[in-house]
């Protein structure tokens, strides 16, 4: 009987300890899981050509400009897969305003009409980088989400026209 009395008291004092716990949860707050909603913008979305110059510009570098829209709650990486063979990329990142090394892209939000947030720098090698049409990908990611456009890029040994 005294076992039994124990065994009571005992669930009794777990019982009392997961209600004192529950309600102690309810008062310690609880902060929100953020979602992020946002868009990569390619700033003069179009192909961009980089020229050698028949041969006197033996390392042409093209800018391709970012933006974003929407809320991003968290930095933002961003960059170039599948460069032209031989190319070399680069990126930088714009903060207010002015270009620094890069970064990734601190929290923030905008329509993805204002200035350029990040530059990704793309330079071509004469003898390494054949000339043509090549199909790049321009991403960003926050590390939940990840979003990217396709980007022609053009090499010509000829100057280029307006593109």
């Amino acid at each position: 009987m005294a076992r039994l009395r124990r065994a009571v008291r005992h669930s009794r004092l777990k019982l009392v300890l997961i209600v004192v716990a529950l309600l102690l949860g309810n008062l310690v707050p609880v902060h929100a899981q953020t979602s992020s909603s946002w868009n990569l913008v390619q700033v003069f979305p179009r192909p961009i050509c980089g020229s050698y110059r028949n041969g006197s510009t033996a390392n042409p570098t093209i800018w391709i400009l970012l933006t974003l829209s929407g809320t991003w709650t968290r930095p933002v990486n961003f960059g170039l897969s599948n460069p032209p063979p031989g190319a070399t990329v680069a990126r930088t990142t714009f903060v207010n305003g002015n270009p620094v090394p890069y970064q990734p892209i601190a929290p923030g939000s905008g329509d993805g009409s204002g200035g350029a947030l990040g530059r990704v720098e793309v330079t071509y090698h004469l003898g390494a980088t054949p000339p043509g049409t090549y199909t790049a990908t321009l991403w960003a990611s926050d590390g939940v989400v990840t979003r990217s456009l396709p980007v022609t890029l053009i090499v010509k040994m000829e100057k280029c026209s307006s593109y």
